[in-house]
């Protein structure tokens, strides 16, 4: 594992233990997005109702862990940047198709 990804999930981590829950989902290139979670459901196959798509109430916080990955390692400032960035940004609602590969970090 590179440096890079070693420090991207020490970073995950301390949002983390904050209590935060974060979604990483490769897109249609190929690249991660990650998003704080506040609602997320996968999709679901039964044979009475298939939902073909996974649904995410969210904030995409892939550009500040991108800022902000080398702060893993000073935890009190990592969160206090995250919470401001999370004030400041609005929640989005979105439908990810099932095909997409996610990982979900959580307690």
């Amino acid at each position: 594992m590179k440096i890079e990804q070693q420090n991207l999930l020490k970073a995950i981590q301390q949002l983390v233990n904050a209590g935060n829950t974060i979604l990483q989902v490769k897109d249609l290139f190929e690249d991660d997005l990650f998003f704080v979670v506040f609602n997320f459901e996968p999709s679901e196959f039964n044979t009475a109702a298939s939902v073909d798509y996974h649904v995410l109430k969210g904030i995409n916080i892939t550009e500040f862990l991108d800022k902000n990955i080398n702060l893993y390692s000073n935890p009190t400032v990592l969160v206090a940047n995250f919470d401001k960035t999370v004030d400041e940004c609005q929640i989005i609602n979105m439908e990810i198709s099932k095909g997409c590969r996610w990982c979900k970090y959580s307690k």
